[in-house]
């Protein structure tokens, strides 16, 4: 699954190592789970992968066009650039055929040594929503993309409460199997490209 959200808060430092726990692997990534912040559940995936991590980088620059990555975000477009450089954007997503839900994002990107961080948070102002599914309570994704030896390593992590009366097997899938999803189509994407 892939729902992605945008916006600009400064980047908060990662947990510390010890408090996530692994959940499994695929695709050259590692991925993790959180004890809950609240109603926000945190989630990482570390991906070591022999691309290059500038085309990691424009892949997720390229915040207007994600229905063209992700399976499962049904629109995305930006609806103003900020004096910052943040770009205010609209998503909606489909999972499932059924499920809906749509947020305004603050994106935002900046330089790191050896790479760049990506931000994706829910804006304060969600004026943008079109009715067209369920509000996102919160989101909060952050994208760190670093050059390595032989390609580049990505951790992404997100917190996230979607919001609504949501089956469990969904937010379970979600945290599952839908991360793993959404981190394959970005390669795939990247790879065809």
């Amino acid at each position: 699954m892939s729902s992605l959200f945008l916006a600009v808060l400064l980047a908060k430092p990662a947990l510390a190592a010890e408090d996530w726990k692994p959940t499994g692997a695929d695709n050259d990534c590692v991925f993790y789970r959180a004890a809950s912040e609240g109603s926000l559940q945190p989630m990482r995936a570390v991906c070591d992968w022999p691309l290059p991590a500038e085309s990691v980088h424009q892949r997720l620059a390229e915040a207007g066009e994600l229905e063209e990555v992700f399976s499962t975000v049904r629109e995305s477009e930006i609806l103003e650039v900020r004096s910052d450089g943040s770009r205010l954007t609209y998503q909606w997503y489909q999972a499932l055929r059924f499920f809906n839900r749509e947020v305004v994002l603050v994106v935002h990107e900046e330089d790191i040594p050896d790479g760049w961080r990506h931000t994706w948070v829910r804006a304060v102002d969600q004026s943008g929503l079109r009715g067209k599914g369920g509000p996102v309570v919160a989101m909060d994704n952050t994208w760190e993309i670093t050059a390595t030896p032989t390609g580049c390593r990505l951790v992404f992590e997100l917190r996230y409460d979607i919001g609504g009366n949501v089956p469990e097997t969904l937010v379970s899938w979600f945290q599952g199997a839908g991360i793993q999803l959404q981190l394959s189509e970005l390669r795939a994407s990247i790879d065809e490209g």
